[in-house]
């Protein structure tokens, strides 16, 4: 869900801000988004489509994914050339508009001709459609325009609210969302940064035997926190601070791994293992590279 809000439709922005999406290809964007999320993590190319994507494309709140709507996304770029002409905040492009466009009409009220510029005509297709929605009286148009601010800029999410389909409250979503970010590795909390790398019972554990193995007595705590104290490690001694970049990335790695095996592949790995493949990682590094390396270390992998 996040790829296709931020990857795709960010791909699409692009262009969406400049002219409006024609329905043949509009239809087509839908489309391949439909098909990412309906057949992602399978290989055989079938869909087992559960859901309409119009009923998807709606906040987590009214029952849906939180995938935006192409159009209404498109609708909303392009509305912020009509906020930028009622702010009259005298920018390059306003001013030209105002002066060889408009020609001292108002952009309610400016008719569109056949010659206009592509851009200037998806502008007006949204600037109807606003009119629409307001009964056509400018000032309530005008008003609605002027509120799509965040601070002093126009704000897209505001204006999107606008253009997108409402549907009604889904007041059991809250809890239904909750469920789905449980935490897979201990199956007792809510998932979350801090908790995946560092707090829950299971990645608790492969620290506390990862940095016995170390040769330090310590219990790991937040990611921010434990950043800060690499930092200071690895101001000592440069053999011994290497190693634990290297332990400390391997750790975070194997850790992120294993969460994706139990989304998307099912499987479980035990943390004896997972703290085994850890020092193999460390060790065929640090082995790799061991001219120099201090005796301490050399021991602690012979060890593992």
């Amino acid at each position: 869900m996040k790829l296709i809000n931020y990857v795709i439709f960010g791909i699409e922005n692009f262009w969406s801000s400049c002219l409006l999406i024609p329905a043949g290809v509009l239809q087509k964007l839908k489309k391949l988004c439909r098909d990412f999320f309906w057949s992602f993590g399978s290989n055989s190319g079938k869909k087992l489509i559960l859901k309409s994507w119009d009923s998807i494309c709606v906040p987590k709140e009214e029952g849906g994914f939180g995938i935006k709507e192409v159009l209404a996304c498109n609708m909303a770029l392009l509305s912020r050339w009509i906020w930028r002409l009622v702010m009259a905040q005298g920018d390059l492009w306003s001013s030209w508009i105002s002066s060889y466009t408009l020609r001292q009409q108002s952009v309610w009220t400016v008719t569109s001709k056949q010659s206009d510029a592509e851009c200037w005509r998806s502008i007006l297709k949204v600037r109807d459609y606003i009119l629409e929605r307001t009964w056509y009286v400018v000032a309530d148009a005008e008003r609605l325009v002027k509120s799509w601010v965040k601070g002093d800029s126009f704000d897209t999410s505001t204006a999107y609210q606008f253009f997108r389909k409402v549907q009604p409250q889904f007041y059991g979503a809250k809890a239904l969302w909750a469920m789905v970010n449980w935490c897979v590795l201990c199956k007792s909390s809510l998932e979350n940064v801090g908790h995946l790398f560092f707090r829950c019972d299971y990645s608790n554990h492969v620290w506390h035997h990862v940095l016995i193995w170390m040769g330090f007595t310590r219990r790991a705590w937040a990611l921010s926190r434990e950043f800060d104290w690499v930092i200071k490690q690895v101001r000592r001694r440069q053999w011994r601070s290497q190693w634990l970049q290297v332990t400390f990335v391997s750790a975070i790695h194997y850790l992120w791994i294993e969460r994706n095996r139990r989304i998307f592949m099912d499987c479980e790995m035990e943390r004896a293992t997972l703290i085994s493949r850890i020092k193999f990682h460390v060790s065929v590094w640090v082995l790799y590279r061991a001219k120099g390396a201090e005796s301490e270390i050399l021991d602690a992998l012979n060890r593992c």
